[in-house]
């Protein structure tokens, strides 16, 4: 895959390949193509310990949003029985001072949310179920 990435104005094209087991950082974009997970910061917040929650059961099938990193819960954007489209943000996901979005894998309605603000997750837990 060919990226352009722009540093301090200058513009370089890069060639990325994705190593077997990196699909999780990226989404398919509605658009073709993929789009990374990860956006900056946009604030500072104080740290603060979240307790742990165990994770939630396995994939249920494609409609589970899955943590892609081990991290806390900053914010959750939906509500089960909300109706989502794909690429619709659910979860934020805070973890190495980033904010990780992560978003709906299919439209359909939220059959469950696994999460709240605060909770910490472990790589791979569930967080919300589609259908």
């Amino acid at each position: 895959m060919k990226l352009k990435i722009a540093i301090e104005g200058k513009t370089y094209e890069v060639e990325v390949e994705i190593l077997e087991g990196q699909e999780a950082f990226l989404l398919p974009s509605a658009a073709g193509g993929v789009r990374p997970l990860n956006i900056g910061r946009t604030e500072r917040r104080a740290a603060s310990p979240a307790p742990s929650r165990p994770s939630a059961p396995a994939p249920t099938g494609k409609g589970a949003c899955v943590s892609p990193l081990a991290g806390n819960i900053w914010k959750v954007l939906v509500e089960e029985g909300q109706k989502v489209e794909v690429d619709e943000p659910v979860v934020i996901i805070e973890a190495m001072k980033m904010e990780t979005v992560i978003a709906a894998p299919m439209a359909g309605t939220v059959k469950a949310v696994h999460v709240k603000p605060g909770d910490a997750v472990k790589l791979n837990a569930v967080l919300v179920e589609i259908e």
